[in-house]
């Protein structure tokens, strides 16, 4: 059951890949509103299985080096934070730790099975032009399912690739590639689409990102 609730939610739009957001905190008491159209690519050794991907988030500076934050997508919703290891106003690098845990609900044979996910994310951000960032982002991701009649856990190991640029004080945009590799199986999970088992997840981007950043 695991499986097919796992195709299911890849047919509505899984839980995101990427983090499209800055390795840098946005400061103390700063709000950003996040739009994340794009779309991701299931390939497997069948073939590929393009789909659209759309997200939204809000996120707030509670601390200079804490953001806490809420994303959500067609199916599912997580909750985001985000911890700045270096200087808060170092003027080349900023490295967090930004953690991530939600949810799916799918219908599968008139029951509603209950999908965790999480993610757990090194963001490496290298400063530059005194306004804009590119971001690295190595990651290991987990889906699991909550239903004792349909047990399992996927882990995936991932990465994006993101440029945050910073057109105004208040509006920036951030395209961004990532790829998945949903290749550890735990008790028979699977991701599948109609081309069979995936094996990677490739997704694009372009996050519009409104809000204060501290500079």
């Amino acid at each position: 059951m695991l499986r097919a609730a796992l195709t299911l939610a890849v047919a509505s739009g899984c839980a995101s890949v990427g983090s499209t957001q800055r390795a840098d905190t946005l400061g103390t008491g700063n709000l950003q509103v996040g739009l994340e159209p794009g779309a991701q690519v299931y390939a497997g050794g069948r073939g590929a299985a393009p789909a659209p991907h759309v997200d939204a988030s809000i996120r707030i500076g509670v601390a200079e080096r804490v953001d806490l934050g809420l994303r959500i997508g067609l199916l599912w919703v997580e909750a985001q934070g985000k911890v700045l290891l270096t200087e808060p106003r170092a003027p080349r690098l900023a490295i967090s730790l930004a953690p991530s845990f939600g949810g799916t609900f799918v219908p599968v044979n008139g029951t509603l099975v209950k999908l965790l996910h999480g993610s757990l994310p090194l963001l490496i951000g290298v400063k530059f032009g005194g306004r804009h960032e590119l971001v690295f982002g190595p990651r290991l991701m987990l889906y699991a399912s909550l239903d004792p009649t349909a047990g399992g856990t996927l882990l995936s190991p991932a990465l994006s690739i993101g440029i945050a640029f910073k057109l105004t004080e208040t509006f920036g945009l951030m395209p961004e590639i990532a790829a998945g590799f949903p290749v550890v199986q735990i008790a028979g999970a699977q991701i599948m689409t109609s081309q069979g088992p995936v094996t990677s997840i490739f997704q694009f981007k372009l996050g519009l990102l409104i809000g204060r950043q501290r500079t």
